[in-house]
């Protein structure tokens, strides 16, 4: 199960948690665009996103600790991250 933490008209970052470690995936439309690791490591996907994709989530850390500490407790009920995505 993906869990999503973003969404936009164009784009959509999930974390799938089901897959160890866990993932943050670059979603738009059906197309996975980019895939990194909870320590931010490039995996797979649009190279060119990568850096763009990377200044976003360094933002949004603070955030998605956050949103890792309450699925490993249990808890989803956390809010999405609502800060703007530009890649």
């Amino acid at each position: 199960m993906n869990v999503r933490i973003y969404k936009d008209s164009s784009y959509e970052v999930f974390v799938d948690f089901y897959r160890k470690p866990a993932l943050v995936l670059l979603v738009s439309g059906n197309r996975t665009l980019l895939t990194v690791d909870l320590n931010m490591k490039y995996i797979s996907g649009d190279r060119e996103k990568y850096k763009l994709f990377m200044r976003w989530l360094n933002k949004v850390s603070s955030k998605l600790d956050d949103i890792i500490w309450e699925w490993e407790t249990g808890n989803d009920n956390f809010p999405l991250i609502e800060d703007k995505l530009v890649v």
